[in-house]
């Protein structure tokens, strides 16, 4: 059964196609609460309702509401009818207007004729189903935008898209909600990454958003002006990199993960020593078991200098009790999920990731370079063959 949707407004507008503002009804009561209607003149009319209190409303408030909207000429000839006019909107902080970014074509209303006196009539037809005052937090409302099903906290993002590029979700061709939701939020977290500027977008993520845009594609969705704007990001981040300082702020990146990357194999060594001795069966052993080449550049050479050295480290047996009680409350402390050292190793494998990464690009971005020599790239290819004989072995 359909909803019943009750005449609230009718707007008479003197030369629509011609007006650049965005325009506004004047205020109309419906279900306990004062709306306007918001026209704006683009290349089709773009409508949309909105509550007039919302910027003096308390947290949480929202109102369900279905409306319709109906194009008169001067004559009472329905030129135009939005769809769906039963289904429910949820007007709330994150979103608090609800319209259609395509109604009528402008290019129509101009036509001679077309309008007679050159006047159009809005009619605006609605039901408010609930209306809260206050309450709890609505960013995380499961909003009907347009037969997606989105978060309200993802109104303004998708609202955007919508306004400037309408008809980008008319032919998708999943039906399916759940994944309809997946392509969305693919969707936004595309469009999030390609308003980095284009030296913070590495060649990875430039090559993933490509990818993204190729399923989205596939999908049923009109983005050219996407896949405009990776071309444009791609040209203009191979511009700046042309430059030398883009270069020299590699090359201090990659030491700079270097370092890091030393540091944190120091401390992952330590974490290791430290869960050996406490394991109670035969330290030095195990430690020599674990860590093989642990003591094979202690300069001493003399055995009773290094069996001192091994008892100033706690590695006597005897001492071992007393030192795996301080051990235990150490390790109570940083390892109260008993996974430091897994989660060191992973920290350790993400980092020499990156820094590959990095080395891959310093490495491209130094043969592209335009400053460097035939001669000079001999040097480059020697110097980056003996870095990697003595780069740091990984665990």
């Amino acid at each position: 059964m359909e909803t019943e949707l009750n005449k609230v407004l009718s707007w008479e507008i003197d030369n629509p196609s011609e007006r650049t503002d965005v325009m506004k009804s004047d205020t109309f009561s419906s279900g306990g609460c004062n709306w306007f209607l918001g026209v704006c003149a683009r290349d089709h009319l773009y409508m949309y309702l909105k509550d007039v209190d919302t910027h003096k409303l308390r947290p949480g408030w929202k109102r369900r509401v279905s409306f319709c909207f109906v194009l008169l000429n001067k004559s009472g000839k329905e030129l135009f009818r939005s769809p769906d006019e039963g289904r429910c909107r949820l007007f709330c902080a994150e979103a608090p207007d609800w319209g259609l970014p395509r109604t009528f074509p402008l290019t129509k209303l101009r036509e001679k004729g077309f309008l007679e006196k050159n006047k159009l009539t809005i009619e605006v037809y609605m039901k408010v189903f609930e209306v809260v005052q206050e309450g709890k937090s609505t960013e995380n409302d499961v909003l009907d935008y347009n037969g997606f099903h989105i978060f309200a906290s993802q109104a303004n993002p998708v609202g955007d898209i919508s306004i400037d590029h309408p008809d980008f979700a008319l032919d998708v061709i999943p039906k399916n909600q759940a994944v309809r939701t997946v392509y969305m939020n693919l969707l936004l977290g595309l469009v999030e990454t390609l308003r980095k500027s284009p030296q913070s977008l590495s060649v990875t993520e430039l090559r993933n958003a490509q990818s993204e845009l190729t399923q989205l594609t596939e999908a049923g969705f009109k983005l050219d002006w996407l896949n405009s704007k990776i071309q444009e990001l791609s040209l203009e981040r191979k511009k700046v990199l042309s430059d030398g300082p883009w270069v020299t702020q590699l090359e201090e990146h990659v030491k700079i993960m270097e370092l890091n990357l030393a540091d944190l194999k120091v401390e992952l060594n330590k974490e290791k020593v430290r869960s050996i001795i406490s394991s109670q069966a035969s330290p030095v052993g195990d430690i020599s078991a674990h860590l093989p080449d642990f003591a094979v550049d202690v300069i001493p050479k003399n055995q009773g200098v290094k069996t001192s050295y091994m008892k100033e480290a706690c590695f006597n047996y005897d001492s071992l009790n007393s030192r795996l009680e301080e051990l235990s409350l150490e390790r109570k402390k940083t390892l109260s999920d008993g996974s430091r050292i897994q989660q060191l190793e992973e920290h350790v494998k993400n980092l020499e990731l990156t820094l590959s990464d990095l080395k891959v690009e310093l490495d491209k971005e130094m043969i592209k370079s335009a400053q460097v020599s035939s001669f000079d790239f001999v040097d480059f290819l020697i110097k980056r063959f003996f870095l990697s004989c003595f780069s740091i072995s990984k665990y």
